[in-house]
């Protein structure tokens, strides 16, 4: 079938030579395009789930030691800043300390008794 030409509308088109092969050849190179950002995508979706599964294990992992008896009790001092204070232990130290963002701040009073982790 090579080189037979097919009368449609009046004009002359080839089955497999002209602008038919340049369609092809320009969809081609398209469709390899498409393909080359859809394995970027897939490489960096996979990254991007091994970084939650890491996440994930040490947030379970932060849950667990919170969750757990507390080491120490504690007494209030007074706050630094919005997510550190410094609290007095029962071994007499004084420390500086992160607060649990879960925590109501209304409720840290100077004298108030804590669990330290």
């Amino acid at each position: 079938m090579d080189g037979i030409a097919v009368a449609h509308n009046n004009a002359e088109v080839s089955a497999f030579g002209g602008n038919g092969s340049e369609d092809l050849y320009v969809r081609l190179k398209a469709l390899q395009r498409q393909y080359e950002f859809l394995e970027i995508q897939e490489d960096y979706i996979k990254d991007e789930m091994k970084n939650l599964k890491h996440e994930l294990l040490h947030a379970q992992e932060e849950v667990k030691r919170i969750q757990s008896v507390p080491l120490v009790i504690g007494q209030f001092l007074e706050m630094v800043d919005a997510n550190t204070g410094i609290v007095a232990s029962t071994t007499g130290s004084n420390l500086h300390v992160r607060i649990l963002s879960t925590l109501n701040r209304e409720l840290l009073k100077p004298s108030s008794s804590i669990a330290l982790h």
